[in-house]
């Protein structure tokens, strides 16, 4: 694997430790007073690349052992993850990609290390931790695999298998975004039927449940002590931040964290650096998540003491001490069987005097069938364009000059092809011209 050499001394340091300077997901907080010595830090505004509906985020995939098929599970960073103190895993833990010391767009949750495991935390068996670089600090008790790169051992620390170089990393889902809309809902629209909204909101102790299906929200903010369940299936979109503070519970009724999935699609504070206030999505201390969150803009953080259970994705992911982070079901993306049947037509109808539809057998490749010169229509008729529609491909509109009504014209079509590029057998079809 191709590695970035970069130098991880970070200019300050040294005066951070000194003065006690202690990391922590509190840091994360949703505006109220952070506990502790902590500060926040940001520097100029770098925008993170826009991603549109359905981007794929390109990275080194790791499919299936003898399958073309794709997991997704576990924790998964797209610039580092840190474990804070005495806080337990038993989850695979990812981190794709890389950072760089402490501050900006590209910072690290912990001293310039993608992945870092804090004093006394605990990793259980069969897990895996994979990044760049690695640090176990003192008496945490991995009994699974760390593999990286550069690996900091605390002499304390006991981890019951070490591999290095790293090898092949997670590849990462699709990302959706959604399209919010005006009205805010919140405790008294339960049941909530899927839409779109534009915030959700909750005060203490206050609760919601959604029905089934997409919702779009601007942003999701509910209080102390407060409720978000799905009673089906779930996707919530939401375009700016989500956060849920102390003691709350969010999960699927069905037991299944893949049935209430959160894209969350904003960044962190006004910047989006590392450690810009508030964070994107946010899990207050003591709370219950049973769920999937994907945030590839910002940070996921959980607070002390948090208990989740599923599928959780962000540019950072900051565990909070004495929190309990579980394997969820993972998703699995099957690879689609190679397409080599070439299209066939299933109907050629005449909408009209100068209008004909040819409906094939899938979807074509738009190109191809917009080409006038692929079809010839007898008795001649001209061919003026060809439409493929685009909420349907495999549907195309051929507008032609006007057709004798009443009689049979046979139309021939040619090297048009599928979106796979598997050519039609040329084929000659008939239909009956209209007034």
């Amino acid at each position: 694997m191709t590695k970035r050499v970069f130098n991880r001394s970070i200019p300050g340091l040294v005066l951070f430790v000194t003065l006690g300077f202690n990391f922590r997901c509190e840091l994360f907080d949703d505006g109220s007073e952070p506990s502790g010595n902590n500060a926040a830090f940001g520097s100029e505004l770098v925008d993170i690349d826009d991603l549109p509906p359905d981007v794929e985020i390109e990275q080194p995939g790791q499919d299936i052992p003898g399958s073309e098929d794709l997991v997704i599970d576990g924790v998964i960073g797209l610039n580092s993850v840190y474990v804070q103190q005495k806080a337990t895993i038993d989850s695979n833990i990812t981190v794709v990609g890389m950072c760089e010391g402490v501050l900006g767009p590209d910072g690290c949750l912990r001293f310039g290390n993608e992945l870092a495991i804090g004093q006394k935390a605990v990793v259980g068996a069969d897990f895996i931790l994979k990044a760049d670089s690695v640090k176990v600090e003192q008496k945490a008790a991995i009994s699974g695999t760390v593999e990286g790169n550069e690996l900091d051992i605390s002499s304390s620390a006991t981890v019951a298998n070490l591999q290095s170089p790293l090898g092949d990393v997670q590849s990462l889902p699709s990302f959706l975004i959604g399209t919010p809309g005006e009205n805010d809902v919140g405790a008294d629209d339960s049941p909530l039927a899927s839409g779109n909204y534009a915030a959700l909101k909750l005060r203490d102790h206050e609760s919601i449940v959604l029905e089934g299906g997409f919702y779009h929200f601007t942003e999701v903010d509910a209080g102390s002590k407060s409720s978000i369940t799905c009673q089906g299936s779930c996707i919530v979109l939401v375009k700016g931040r989500f956060s849920v503070k102390a003691k709350s519970v969010v999960k699927a009724d069905s037991g299944s964290n893949n049935d209430l999935i959160f894209f969350v699609e904003g960044d962190n504070g006004s910047n989006g650096n590392v450690w810009s206030l508030p964070a994107v999505a946010t899990i207050g201390q003591k709370s219950e998540v049973l769920a999937d969150f994907y945030v590839p803009n910002g940070t996921l953080s959980f607070r002390q003491n948090s208990e989740a259970r599923g599928i959780f994705i962000a540019k950072w992911v900051c565990i909070g001490q004495e929190s309990v982070i579980t394997a969820g079901d993972p998703i699995v993306i099957e690879d689609p069987p190679s397409d080599e049947e070439p299209p066939t037509v299933i109907s050629i109808t005449a909408i009209d005097n100068t209008h004909v539809e040819i409906i094939y057998s899938e979807a074509m490749d738009k190109t191809s069938v917009e080409d006038v010169s692929n079809y010839s229509i007898v008795p001649p008729l001209g061919i003026s364009i060809i439409l493929q529609d685009t909420m349907a491909l495999n549907r195309i509109i051929v507008s032609t000059s006007p057709q004798f009504a009443g009689l049979l014209h046979q139309i021939s079509i040619n090297n048009v092809t599928d979106l796979a590029g598997n050519p039609i057998d040329p084929i000659m079809a008939i239909f009956i011209g209209v007034p």
